[in-house]
């Protein structure tokens, strides 16, 4: 892919779908699979939720935001293979090597409550 400065305000929008699509594909999987499924990967939605915020942006804020973030731009990589986003599941698997990354069920569910205040 070329240098981030070479990409267009189309492709960043088309950039923001693929990670919406692969954020909702998420969601579809959680939703199929219950209850257990969805506890099993509480802190994943966790991770995706606040990852997401950060692509909600305006296009021009999107822009700034995340052109010199490497695993942002990664997305633009998966396009061109095959039009689909992995760049959320590939930021979830780098923050769980993170030292303070616990997937303590205690702390998903205040970071659940933190969450729901915040809307």
């Amino acid at each position: 892919m070329e240098k981030s400065e070479d990409l267009s305000t189309n492709d960043w929008k088309q950039a923001q779908s693929a990670v919406f699509k692969e954020y909702e594909d998420f969601i579809k999987r959680v939703q199929e699979n219950g209850v257990d499924y969805a506890i099993q990967h509480a802190r994943r939605l966790i991770n995706y939720q606040k990852l997401v915020t950060e692509w909600q942006h305006k296009t021009n804020i999107l822009m700034d935001d995340l052109s010199n973030n490497p695993v942002a731009l990664s997305v633009f990589k998966d396009i061109e293979k095959g039009n689909e986003s992995h760049v959320l599941s590939r930021a979830y698997e780098i923050m769980k090597k993170w030292p303070e990354f616990n997937p303590e069920p205690l702390t998903i569910w205040l970071e659940i409550i933190e969450d729901s205040d915040d809307e």
